[in-house]
């Protein structure tokens, strides 16, 4: 969900006084992508199986659109292998989506394999 205000920022952002190269360039979430032409926000990809009318209803403004909004395509065979195996080899980024028994589960599974001798 994005807000039109934030309550605490803990990075540059985009601000009216922004200068070149300040804030962010461009922003992946699990709905799509964005950069940020002008200091504003613009969804530039929709991942599968979303639109642009269920991640503006996630927003709290009127989000940009690119003219060339196009599909999020698939990784490759070879970056889905050096995410899995140079990125990320435990698995870590799947705690964000998963909570009770399976996050323990995968957590415990996780430190498991870190303290596993080499």
């Amino acid at each position: 969900t994005f807000v039109e205000t934030l309550d605490f920022r803990s990075g540059l952002g985009h601000t009216p006084e922004r200068r070149w190269g300040a804030g962010a360039g461009y922003l992946v979430s699990d709905l799509g992508q964005f950069d940020f032409p002008e200091g504003r926000m613009r969804l530039t990809h929709v991942h599968p199986g979303q639109s642009p009318m269920t991640i503006q209803a996630k927003t709290g403004f009127a989000l940009d659109v690119a003219p060339g909004l196009s599909e999020t395509p698939p990784p490759t065979p070879d970056e889905l292998r050096l995410l899995r195996s140079e990125v990320d080899p435990l698995g870590v980024r799947r705690l964000e989506f998963l909570s009770g028994p399976a996050r323990r589960d995968l957590l415990l599974s996780i430190l498991t394999a870190e303290s596993a001798p080499a």
